[in-house]
């Protein structure tokens, strides 16, 4: 893997750290967060994940969630291993499908003190089963069967688009400079693993790892209320931010200081 560590100008002594990860097919340069995180204080990385952006792996743009998750406990160890960070005050900012991943972590790995997860998702079959409805279902269940007989056979895997023209997450995800860098493609096997992961299943193994969920109010691409049935499952300690009027791309944009000022303020409480 590949990635930026930010560290703050006043270093002295070792500072907590937040490991930042960002959403479905996204890159390093859309994130929005890890700077301002190293601004208030905090050790910062910030990575991309295999197979996608400056780090290696193949196939290109493939998506497996369960690799990312192994990935992202290494990134834990790295930042562990660095003279600027305390290792024991390490925490885990994810939002949408790596906001799944932070959960999952969290549940499974102690050295995890702190957890933030924002707009995440929670189960990835019911998400895309209600976006795509039962036709749009059952062609793309046919066409990731076709793909796995096509590479036993060694054939090349067939690349679907994430997103189209005219569609907020396309706006989103092409904006500026570093929406130039974005592919807008990943594997058809990735969205056939999207399907498979549950991270909602390991919400209630968190506790006592302080958890703040950030959810948007109106999030259709990983939908609100499983996001608010998954914190109903957590345990204490916990904290719910509901931001209001927000589609899920909202907190990157309209909402992006409420969302921020609410991760900070605590991993500042739980970490700093």
């Amino acid at each position: 893997m590949r990635g930026w560590l930010f560290v703050p100008d006043d270093l002295k002594e070792p500072r907590a750290a937040i490991i930042v990860s960002h959403g479905f097919s996204a890159i390093k340069e859309q994130d929005l967060h890890a700077k301002p995180f190293a601004d208030a204080g905090f050790v910062v990385l910030l990575y991309d994940h295999r197979n996608l952006g400056s780090s290696d792996g193949e196939p290109r743009q493939e998506i497996d969630p369960w690799r990312q998750i192994l990935d992202m406990r290494h990134a834990i160890s790295f930042m562990r291993s660095r003279k600027e960070v305390d290792p024991e005050k390490i925490g885990l900012w994810g939002t949408s499908y790596s906001g799944g991943h932070v959960l999952v972590v969290a549940a499974m790995d102690r050295r995890v003190k702190c957890v933030v997860a924002q707009a995440f998702t929670v189960d990835g079959y019911v998400a895309l089963r209600r976006r795509l409805g039962d036709e749009g279902y059952a062609e793309m269940r046919r066409k990731i069967d076709a793909d796995y007989e096509a590479r036993f056979r060694g054939e090349p895997p067939q690349y679907v688009a994430v997103t189209e023209p005219g569609t907020v997450s396309y706006e989103h995800l092409h904006q500026g400079d570093a929406g130039k860098l974005y592919p807008n493609k990943v594997t058809l096997r990735s969205r056939d693993l999207h399907m498979g992961y549950v991270p909602g299943a390991f919400v209630s193994r968190i506790a006592p790892t302080p958890l703040l969920m950030i959810v948007p109010d109106n999030d259709t691409t990983t939908p609100t209320d499983l996001q608010l049935k998954a914190f109903a499952e957590a345990g204490e300690p916990k904290k719910l931010v509901v931001i209001k009027n927000s589609e899920h791309y909202g907190v990157y944009r309209e909402h992006f200081e409420q969302t921020y000022r609410a991760a900070v303020d605590w991993f500042n409480q739980h970490l700093a």
